[in-house]
């Protein structure tokens, strides 16, 4: 437990100091991830799982729910997004209440994604999509998907792998 806490602070401090440079130097890679895995227009309530600086919601032109780690990035996010900041492992919702949970690049930052799935499956609601990507070196993050979720279809996407669940 102690270890994750101190990957988390670290993870937490690392994206704290990129937030002020992040969408200048991700925009393009980020916009692409999402070209690939956003098939059909999401609707009702989404949560953006790590939202950062909230990218996403401009790319949708809509308001979701993010949560990320980071202030810093929060405070860049809170224009597009209803930020809040949180541990993915302590998701602060009801049980089912959203219709969608996306997560761009952001698993592979935990030291344990079991956790963090637990919690998207609770607040996820029944047969909702649950639309994830990951860097390539944590790819083996895909047993642990399955643990929790079906998997649609398998993406690649930029340095990303990504994944569309129920």
């Amino acid at each position: 437990m102690v270890l994750r806490t101190v990957k988390k602070r670290r993870v937490q401090a690392d994206y704290d100091r990129t937030a002020a440079f992040y969408d200048k130097r991700y925009l393009a890679i980020q916009w692409e991830k999402y070209s690939i895995m956003m098939d059909s227009p999401l609707e009702g309530c989404i949560l953006d799982l790590g939202c950062g600086t909230g990218l996403l919601s401009e790319y949708l032109h809509r308001r979701l729910v993010g949560i990320d780690i980071s202030f810093n990035m929060l405070d860049k996010a809170r224009t597009r997004e209803h930020v809040i900041q949180a541990d993915m492992d302590f998701l602060p919702f009801r049980d089912v209440v959203f219709d969608a949970v996306v997560s761009f690049t952001s698993l592979q930052n935990l030291s344990d994604v079991g956790p963090a799935l637990k919690e998207v499956r609770r607040v996820l609601k029944r047969g909702s999509p649950f639309i994830v990507t990951l860097l390539n070196k944590g790819s083996s993050i895909k047993n642990e998907i399955e643990t929790y979720f079906t998997i649609v279809s398998a993406r690649q996407c930029g340095e990303d792998i990504g994944f569309i669940c129920t």
